[in-house]
């Protein structure tokens, strides 16, 4: 059986993956009006509720939730550069500085 926190790690993987085809769906949803995607996108949207409360079993809701998002940014930021988007330095920066400040905020211990 596989550990914990493997578990953890793919459902957060997975839910980033989910979420970035979703956000994808929507973009091409904005573009084109069809039914069809917007049904793949309503259908990809209801997975990833199910993927995330399914992974609350094998870690608490901070650690899921900071790493989907962390997995999230650097999917669009990937998604982005695929389509030829140029990112500029300041703008990486800013990335790291957001995680880096996400990192703080959820995973530090909270003073009562």
């Amino acid at each position: 059986m596989a550990s914990r926190p493997f578990l953890a790690t793919a459902t957060m993987c997975l839910l980033a993956g989910l979420d970035l085809g979703a956000a994808v769906l929507a973009q091409r949803y904005a573009e084109h009006r069809s039914a069809l995607i917007l049904a793949a996108g309503c259908v990809s949207a209801c997975v990833v509720f199910l993927v995330y409360s399914r992974s609350l079993r094998y870690a608490d809701l901070t650690t899921v939730t900071f790493g989907w998002v962390v997995l999230l940014e650097l999917g669009v930021m990937v998604w982005e550069r695929s389509r030829g988007v140029v990112f500029g330095t300041d703008k990486l920066v800013a990335l790291a500085a957001l995680v880096a400040l996400q990192a703080y905020l959820m995973l530090s211990p909270s003073v009562a």
